[in-house]
């Protein structure tokens, strides 16, 4: 590797070191979600009984990732529910373990939160070694950059859930998979199967991207001149050998491969039939194909959209350069798995959140870095240096509330979502130490009315009073907290909404709307007591 390509490989493991730093203060800052009370509860059941049947919608290596310091910890915990395990008992018992054993809720989840970090942390680096591998110069940096100042990845890639993790083992797959073809040998072929095998066992839905695998080998090939069956079957052998062991072995020994498929068919079972799914001013029925582009285009970085068509400028140049490599053949290996999960995600999962959609992220990362890679005008690196800044700026300001952040486009913004997107895309219960905080400096003995999306239990964090159904349509002299998910489901449509849509919140603070209130002397005093 030239001098320059080994500083920018150094460069890229000090920027994810970076976003690693960056996202531990997050694990420790941000309350528990509800997918993470559950997800940890599952994990600990494993290690405490390995045929617990909590979570089984979710294979277990995150959730036994994120449990391992519980089990060191000695944590108090309850005893696990009797079979048959149904849906409502995993999280009760997740809940259970977090707030109702004695634990220190917060301790507990950034312990585990943190463990998951050591693995989801790699991904800006993997991201960047990709982009300097296939296109030289700074493209590396470039890359890595983007991945760990990526709002989307800073809000979930601390948390005890599958996407990040997903979305790192479909990168190094498609990284090493790429390399395979390029320099045939056994070490780039035995990691692509050890890769898969770990893909297959954090998430479900691992297979669709690395289904596009081979037909990017083969395309590959063509480019290069090559027999495009043999290399798609190279592929194709490594991906399915990796898979096979990965799946016999996951729950254990002696292998139990049906544990697997039979965690497979349970995806889905425990989402609410006819649910209403809440999108840019209006409620869906079914899943429109247009749901996770415009997710994706509203929450994403703007310095990534302002990358990718410049990367596209780039390859074109280069294409036509002396010499130059087929610039199909990295790009196929970056864009084709995300284009297959985005087409998966599109066709069968639920809109609750950009964080389905995730693994698309780092091919589009790989692909950006093209900006800043040694065939790209000087021109188009300046523009490179532009891009650095600009995500730069876009993750410092992300960092304040990442899973609430929006970009502006089309009007969605972090400040007021509603109009946008709902669920996790702009709220999922992380912001009770925020709010307290908050609370405090509004003066002593502040209790606030709550109205949240949140996990387990709020007054493990803050006193309150809970939102009572009168008070939609006249609210109380007093300080009210409402979420953003909530305020988008108020019970009613848009254009009856009630005064937390009409009167703007006196500020935001961590997915919550803040509403001071006291000072209306047209509002009737709220009721005693907490």
């Amino acid at each position: 590797m030239p001098p320059r390509d080994r500083l920018a490989a150094a460069l890229c493991a000090v920027i994810a070191l970076a976003g690693v730093a960056a996202q531990w203060t997050l694990a420790a800052r941000d309350t528990p979600t509800r997918d993470e009370m559950v997800h940890l509860g599952a994990g600990y059941a494993y290690w405490k009984l390995p045929d617990s049947g909590l979570n089984p919608e979710h294979p277990p290596l995150v959730k036994v990732l994120a449990a391992a310091p519980l089990v060191a910890m000695d944590v108090a915990a309850p005893e696990l529910p009797p079979p048959p395990r149904v849906d409502a008992h995993q999280t009760v018992f997740g809940g259970r373990l977090l707030f109702r054993s004695g634990n220190d809720p917060q301790a507990t989840i950034a312990a585990a939160r943190r463990a998951v970090l050591a693995l989801t942390g790699w991904l800006p680096l993997v991201a960047g070694l990709f982009a300097q591998l296939a296109f030289g110069g700074w493209a590396g940096p470039l890359a890595a950059l983007l991945a760990a100042t990526s709002p989307i990845a800073l809000a979930h890639g601390h948390l005890v859930t599958t996407d990040v993790a997903n979305a790192l083992f479909v990168c190094l797959a498609s990284l090493l998979a790429w390399r395979a073809v390029e320099r045939p040998g056994a070490g780039p072929w035995l990691g692509l199967a050890a890769t898969t095998g770990l893909a297959v066992v954090a998430k479900y839905s691992a297979p669709f991207p690395l289904a596009a695998l081979p037909l990017a080998a083969a395309l590959a090939a063509r480019a290069a001149g090559r027999p495009p069956l043999r290399d798609a079957a190279r592929i194709a052998a490594a991906l399915a050998t990796g898979a096979g062991v990965g799946i016999s072995l996951a729950w254990g020994w002696p292998p139990d491969p049906g544990a697997w498929f039979e965690g497979l068919s349970s995806v889905g079972a425990n989402h609410v039939p006819g649910y209403r799914y809440w999108a840019f001013g209006s409620y869906e029925e079914g899943r429109p194909w247009t749901y996770f582009p415009a997710a994706l285009a509203v929450k994403a970085s703007p310095a990534l959209l302002a990358a990718l068509p410049l990367a596209a400028l780039a390859r074109l140049r280069a294409r036509g350069a002396p010499g130059a490599p087929p610039a199909s053949s990295p790009l196929a290996f970056a864009l084709l798995p995300a284009a297959f999960h985005l087409a998966a995600m599109v066709a069968l999962a639920p809109h609750l959140g950009v964080r389905y959609v995730l693994p698309v992220l780092p091919g589009l990362w790989v692909a950006a870095g093209a900006v800043a890679g040694a065939a790209a005008a000087r021109p188009l690196r300046l523009a490179a240096v532009a891009v650095a800044v600009g995500a730069l700026g876009t993750g410092v300001a992300a960092h304040r509330d990442p899973i609430g952040y929006f970009n502006g486009i089309g009007g969605c913004r972090s400040a007021d979502p509603v109009p946008c997107l709902d669920d996790s895309n702009a709220d999922w219960g992380l912001g009770l130490i925020r709010l307290g905080e908050h609370l405090e400096s509004l003066g002593p003995d502040v209790v606030p009315t709550l109205w949240a999306f949140t996990a387990g239990d709020p007054a493990s964090y803050l006193l309150h009073r809970e939102m009572t159904e009168p008070e939609f349509l006249r609210p109380y002299r007093t300080v009210y907290a409402v979420s953003a998910q909530r305020m988008a489901r108020t019970g009613v449509e848009p254009e009856d909404a009630t005064w937390i849509r009409r009167i703007p919140p006196d500020a935001v603070v961590g997915g919550f709307r803040v509403f001071d209130l006291r000072a209306r002397a047209d509002l009737p005093e709220p009721p005693s007591g907490p």
